[in-house]
């Protein structure tokens, strides 16, 4: 039987995107299913934009379709398929957990396109499922086990266009068991919360690809627990937990998700539970694979349900979205009418909501709506404001959604128990990428409004702007604009937005008890102001700006200054001619300065611009921290020499602080340290640091013994000796320098052999050191005193008394001759000359 065949109407509003498995789900089978050893596989692309719009930036990791591990076996049909139920044949009774899903579809476009509700399964305790007509079931809670009495097949929708199984018409329906209770969300911390156990499966028809384990697990713990940490106030802490680390290979199909999740369980060990969650990735090859939706994903109660989910991708947006099922969300859509904001002829244009993760942010996500978050209970009571259609009205100023704190939630409770959620959404933190070349559905900047719902849409985006109905799926304008007015309720509220810039939005609202008198748009706006300079000098914090209120230009404001949270308040009154100019009709007197004495140290300064009219409101201009402790000591240490058994250092110091005190330089030499006053001439510092004087130069000379030394200088702070300037440690060798020596010649005439040369002692250039000569092993003694003009020539101020010469008799025959220059400080140093040798 064709559906159109039924009197039973399907849902009129097609919801698309993120198939979402509504309530918790039963044990299931243990069918095991055949793990093998695994590839890898990147996540796919993400879906594109609506028709008409600029495509979505591709995933940085693509699905690969040229490698096809070889480790993935095929798994014998009886061991991997899920159990095999009886058949249900018309009027047979089925009894199970009641599950409904949404198919998703890999672009936006597709899923508006399609024509199909919300699938509904039937789950028995084995772990099989039978799907049913949702119209047939849709007063039965979803979570609860039922039994129902199922009639013939029907080819709907999902089983023509996606190739699921036909569903079931259903003929009676019971409760018998009501869904479980979650427990409470735990409160903000940084333990786990909620563990991800990850199985990549091969379904019926498909093949492995090149999708790794890590690369699922490091997108979870990484921008995905990231995303949800930051939504929840920490309530939400995701971690990953081990499973298989090969592919699963199953006989199940995507036409049963059942099955899938089956058998990945068996094969990770996994049982259901709270905030235990089993993602199966569903391996993407190939990618038209029948019945096979691009994710799937339980909802549960609550945060703290767990569920289990796949996906044929890894990328952020589409993890983040379908976990946000199993916390208990549906979809953010978008409710279109013709009118006015709820009136004329409206639709549900399902995942239209771009701003949020449970609609259909595909390329960036945004932050969480804060109608979702209320529903998942995590928005901080002490953000939101509230107002009743009894209430008096009231102006409201808003911090940006994606901001940390201040009312970032007006929440408006109709008398028909409607809830209406208003925020601002701004282009800062979660929301950043407003305005930029990453907003690929060109969002806007402002105020937004959405109605809080139950069932698949449990967020809906209102129109701020209605157009007619052949302009829908061109219009993406939704914020309420600046200055303009709509009712909600049927006119239980009346808002005007008077202002949405930079960190804050004013809007006003009239509750129906304040009657109905236009809306004054005020446009009472935040000072302006900047602060232009922090800065430190020895221990003074000085701080200098403008500011200037719109709404009161020519009256001087305040301006508030916290230092370590010490405020002092200010008057904005100083001469800023370049203000004036820029804002004609303000005056000029909206200058601010401000110095105080601070501790050395680091410090933190805030300072606030005040609201002339409102001082309970203000403009910050941030926070920001210096360091000031007095300047550290200015010098250079220039040069580092040693001569004979003597180290010498010169340089120059100058405490800015100080600037006409000689300072202190400490030198350390092998670890003794010496006290230096730096007060000698240096007319090169003085020129550079003009008013700091010239007596700034110190040098210091000290007797040490032959070897390497190591040199420390420290220049002393004048007012707190006990800071310094280090300017390093140097090593260096002082000992003696080896004598400068040549054998000239060696002769031999009848029975004499005859030496010649020259030798000097750098150290001690003018004294006659001490040659000595080793003829076959006996030694003399010679002092190096002969006229040797040449090497004076050579060597200024050595003189030249450094030659020497030596003959003695021999026998005949070969004689071996050794030259050594004694050192003249240390005579067991020496050069040797060599050996040589010669026959007499």
């Amino acid at each position: 039987m064709n559906v159109t065949d039924r009197s039973l109407a399907l849902r009129s509003v097609v919801v698309a995107a993120a198939i979402a498995v509504v309530a918790s789900f039963v044990a299931v089978a243990p069918a095991m299913a055949e793990v093998t050893t695994g590839a890898t596989v990147p996540a796919e692309a993400p879906p594109s934009p609506p028709a008409g719009s600029q495509s979505a930036p591709s995933s940085s990791v693509s699905p690969g379709t040229d490698h096809v591990p070889a480790d993935v076996a095929t798994a014998d049909p009886q061991d991997a398929a899920p159990a095999a139920p009886a058949a249900a044949v018309t009027g047979a009774t089925v009894v199970g957990e009641l599950v409904q899903a949404w198919p998703e579809h890999a672009s936006v476009h597709d899923a508006e396109l399609a024509e199909q509700g919300p699938l509904t399964y039937i789950e028995r305790s084995d772990g099989s499922s039978v799907r049913v007509l949702t119209d047939d079931v849709d007063s039965v809670p979803v979570g609860a086990t039922v039994e129902v009495t199922v009639g013939g097949e029907v080819v709907d929708a999902p089983a023509e266009d996606d190739g699921l199984a036909a569903a079931r018409e259903v003929l009676a329906a019971s409760v018998v068991a009501a869904a479980p209770v979650d427990p409470p969300v735990a409160a903000a911390g940084t333990a786990v919360t909620n563990s991800v156990t990850i199985v990549r499966v091969v379904p019926a028809g498909g093949q492995a690809d090149s999708m790794t384990v890590a690369t699922l697990a490091n997108a979870v713990n990484g921008p995905v627990a990231d995303f949800w940490r930051g939504q929840s106030g920490g309530r939400i802490q995701l971690g990953t937990t081990s499973g298989p680390s090969g592919w699963v290979s199953t006989g199940a199909s995507c036409s049963d998700p059942t099955g899938l999740w089956n058998a990945a369980a068996a094969a990770a060990g996994w049982t259901p539970g709270p905030t235990k969650h089993l993602l199966v990735y569903v391996s993407s090859l190939p990618q038209n694979l029948p019945g096979c939706s691009f994710g799937m994903a339980e909802v549960g109660g609550s945060a703290t349900s767990g569920g289990r989910l796949y996906v044929r991708a890894a990328g952020t947006s589409v993890l983040a979205h379908e976990l946000g099922h199993n916390f208990g969300l549906g979809h953010s859509s978008q409710l279109q009418c013709n009118a006015t904001t709820e009136a004329g002829t409206c639709q549900v244009s399902p995942y239209r909501d771009f701003y949020d993760v449970m609609g259909a942010s595909w390329a960036r996500l945004g932050s969480l709506n804060t109608a979702q978050a209320a529903r998942l209970g995590v928005l901080d009571p002490g953000q939101v404001a509230e107002l009743t259609p009894s209430g008096a009205a009231e102006n409201v100023f808003l911090s940006p959604v994606s901001a940390s704190g201040g009312t970032r939630a007006l929440k408006l409770s109709a008398a028909n128990g409607a809830t209406y959620w208003v925020e601002y959404r701004a282009p800062t933190g979660q929301d950043a990428w407003l305005g930029t070349a990453d907003d690929v559905f060109q969002l806007q900047e402002g105020v937004t409004v959405r109605r809080a719902a139950e069932g698949d849409d449990t967020s809906l985006l209102l129109d701020g702007t209605p157009t007619s109905a052949a302009g829908w799926d061109a219009d993406r304008m939704t914020v309420v604009p600046s200055g303009s007015t709509i009712s909600l309720a049927g006119g239980d509220f009346r808002l005007a937005v008077q202002y949405a810039a930079g960190t804050e939005a004013m809007v006003t609202v009239v509750p129906r008890a304040g009657g109905t008198a236009p809306i004054a748009i005020v446009g009472q706006r935040l000072p302006l102001a900047s602060w232009d300079s922090l800065a430190a000098s020895a221990g003074t914090v000085s701080v200098r700006g403008w500011a200037l209120d719109p709404d009161q230009p020519l009256v001087a404001g305040q301006v508030h200054v916290y230092v370590d949270g010490r405020g002092t308040a200010l008057v904005a009154d100083g001469s800023r001619p370049d203000v004036g100019a820029v804002f004609p009709g303000s005056g000029s007197a909206h200058g601010f300065s401000f110095s105080t004495q601070v501790a050395p140290g680091t410090h933190s300064v805030c300072v606030y611009a005040i609201d002339v009219d409102t001082p309970s409101r203000n403009t910050s201009l941030g926070c920001r921290s210096i360091t000031t402790q007095m300047a550290l000591p200015l010098a250079s240490w220039d040069s580092l020499a040693a001569s004979a058994g003597t180290v010498s250092v010169r340089g120059w110091a100058l405490d800015p602080d100080q600037p006409l005190v000689a300072g202190q330089v400490h030198v350390y030499v092998d670890g003794r340290g010496t006290a230096l006053v730096a007060d000698g001439s240096r007319p090169d510092v003085g020129a550079v640091f003009p008013g700091s004087g010239s007596a700034h130069g110190f040098s210091f000379s000290t007797q040490v013994a032959p070897g390497t030394h190591s040199v420390c200088v420290y220049a002393i702070d004048v007012d707190t000796p006990s800071r310094n300037t280090s300017l390093g440690c140097r090593s260096i060798t002082t000992q003696m320098a080896l004598p400068l020596a040549s054998w000239d010649s060696l002769a031999a005439s009848a029975g004499t052999v005859s030496v010649r040369g020259w030798a000097l002692d750098p150290d001690q250039p003018l004294v006659a050191g001490q040659v000595h000569v080793y003829v076959d092993g006996r030694g003399t003694a010679l002092v190096a005193d002969g006229s040797r003009p040449d090497v004076g020539a050579v060597f200024p101020g050595s003189g030249s008394a450094h030659g020497f010469s030596f003959s003695t008799q021999v026998a005949p025959g070969t004689h071996s001759v050794c030259v050594y220059a004694i050192d003249v400080d240390t005579p067991s140093r020496n050069t040797s000359l060599g050996c040589r040798s010669i026959t007499a």
